[in-house]
């Protein structure tokens, strides 16, 4: 379980990606930041990936951490990592600004003990006025032919 009274920062070594915000079509850059969940990077600049001195006060909107910008993420063999999502600073776009859902990405990551622990697990169908629970390839047939009647009643033929 990980503090909710601090951000764990991200080791020199953790894994930087370069990822553009998927909720609008702005295209904000972010970093992402990868490292092992028993790790972790110190206040020193050396000591950690975003290579910011977090042993003193950090300059008025140098950079924003918030706890939405963090997860702890569960592979199939069990093992865990961190997750950072931070605004990149020099994306001419975004200037090092989040917007508040680009901002909470790293949050909709599945988590069991996160926010998306009550995730749906398996798709739902609505029918005889009620949410079943169904199978992926048991709508495949049911979802083709709800977007064939879409587009013949929603686009013009030529």
């Amino acid at each position: 379980m990980r503090d909710r009274d601090r951000i764990s920062l991200p080791p020199r070594n953790a894994t930087k990606t370069q990822l553009t915000c998927h909720y609008c079509i702005v295209g904000c850059g972010y970093h992402v930041y990868k490292w092992d969940a028993d790790s972790e990077g110190g206040p020193a600049p050396n000591q950690n990936a975003l290579g910011l001195d977090f042993s003193k006060q950090i300059a008025p909107l140098q950079t924003c951490l918030t706890l939405a910008m963090t997860n702890v993420l569960t592979h199939a063999d069990g093992k865990q990592c961190n997750v950072m999502i931070v605004p990149d600073a020099d994306c001419k776009v975004n200037k090092g600004l989040s917007s508040i859902r680009g901002g909470k990405m790293a949050s909709y990551f599945y988590n069991a003990q996160g926010l998306t622990k009550e995730r749906l697990l398996y798709p739902r169908r609505y029918h005889n006025s009620q949410w079943i629970d169904a199978r992926w390839d048991s709508l495949k047939p049911h979802t083709c032919c709800c977007l064939r009647r879409f587009r013949e009643k929603w686009t013009s033929h030529r």
